[in-house]
């Protein structure tokens, strides 16, 4: 190569250099995507911790359920751990995971998480069998502050048959 080319070159790759240097583009964090929610049913009656499973989480990611922020317990790229307080309003839920310093960089999945109140369970009550009897106690009464360990007490016990037909007690001393 000529001397003179030489010389253009140089100083060609010295101004690409510097450029490249002084105009560098910031560099966009890679998009961050939610891939599951589980479980997807939690019951508020007790705290719950749901699982958010996805791709470039960034550390500190922000999430919301519905519009309430929640406490994440647990961050990695993969995985966010994410508390649902006892009480939380029963309903339908979109899960969002937002990058904390960059808040157009972020996944959200509609009525991902479905809050339920607990159900009661019914007492049954008693219902008398025809021709059979039924022993129910209406009453116990013991003096507790008097039984001592191997002595004997007195426990008084009041039974009625709630039953159709007549019951026989026998009592062994």
């Amino acid at each position: 190569m000529k001397q003179q080319y030489k010389g253009w070159f140089a100083f060609f790759l010295l101004v690409v250099l510097l450029t490249s240097t002084i105009f560098t583009a910031p560099v966009k964090a890679a998009t961050l995507g939610i891939d599951s929610i589980s479980p997807t049913i939690v019951v508020n009656d007790v705290n719950n911790q749901i699982n958010i499973n996805g791709h470039n989480f960034p550390d500190q990611s922000k999430v919301t359920i519905g519009s309430e922020a929640a406490v994440v317990t647990s961050f990695s790229a993969t995985l966010l751990i994410v508390r649902v307080p006892a009480g939380f309003a029963p309903g339908d839920y979109s899960v969002t995971v937002t990058d904390p310093n960059d808040a157009t960089n972020f996944d959200s999945r509609p009525n991902a998480l479905h809050v339920f109140a607990p159900t009661p369970t019914p007492i049954p009550s008693p219902t008398p069998m025809p021709g059979r009897p039924q022993i129910v106690i209406d009453q116990t009464t013991i003096n507790v502050h008097l039984v001592r360990y191997g002595q004997d007490f007195t426990l008084n016990v009041s039974l009625d048959n709630a039953g159709g037909s007549t019951a026989w007690v026998s009592v062994r001393g």
